[in-house]
């Protein structure tokens, strides 16, 4: 496992790695981008913020903030996991979900902000799908998508918020989406 602990003096900043990445605190870097193919990045400080930048972008197969979020002080995030895990985040001030949003291919979405969540003409969501390949089962269950803020929650422009599963191709099909929940300090529009 990786770990990282350094400033990034206003930079932007890519990291890549091809196992499981553990974050101490990344800060002063401008555009963040973290690419972890075969792994997760896990949160290796506590409570301490583990990302401090203008803009975070992700991609894991196995999980970001996995359960123990990550602690971020960013603006504006986008991003994916793959394949297992889920998606923690635990954000201080406005949080910007822009560009192609995040998703979670399965697993839940846990994401929270201790001031206002603006979700602008893009989608969160969790999405799983089976094929049988014309055998006897295919079971696909989506996790649950969970946004929380301290002040507003608000959807601009075409911005979706679901958990969807699909099954197909075989005798027997089994399709569970998970739950969405958004709960807001102030008010959701």
């Amino acid at each position: 496992m990786a770990t990282f602990d350094l400033n990034g003096d206003g930079y932007n900043l890519t990291l890549y790695s091809g196992e499981n990445l553990a974050l101490n605190a990344i800060t002063g870097v401008n555009l963040l981008t973290i690419y972890v193919n075969g792994g997760s990045i896990a949160d290796n400080n506590g409570a301490a913020n583990n990302v401090t930048a203008v803009s975070f972008i992700f991609s894991a197969t196995n999980g970001v903030g996995s359960g123990n979020a990550l602690e971020t002080a960013v603006s504006n995030i986008n991003g994916e996991n793959n394949t297992s895990g889920d998606i923690y985040i635990s954000n201080t001030g406005d949080l910007y979900i822009v560009g192609s949003g995040v998703y979670n291919g399965g697993g839940d979405i846990d994401i929270s902000v201790a001031s206002s969540l603006y979700i602008i003409e893009t989608s969160i969501y969790s999405f799983a799908e089976a094929d049988g390949d014309g055998g006897q089962t295919a079971q696909a269950t989506s996790g649950d998508v969970t946004l929380s803020a301290d002040g507003n929650i608000i959807l601009l422009g075409d911005a979706y918020v679901y958990s969807r599963a699909v099954a197909y191709n075989a005798e027997t099909v089994t399709a569970t989406s998970g739950d969405v929940s958004l709960d807001a300090g102030g008010y959701i529009d």
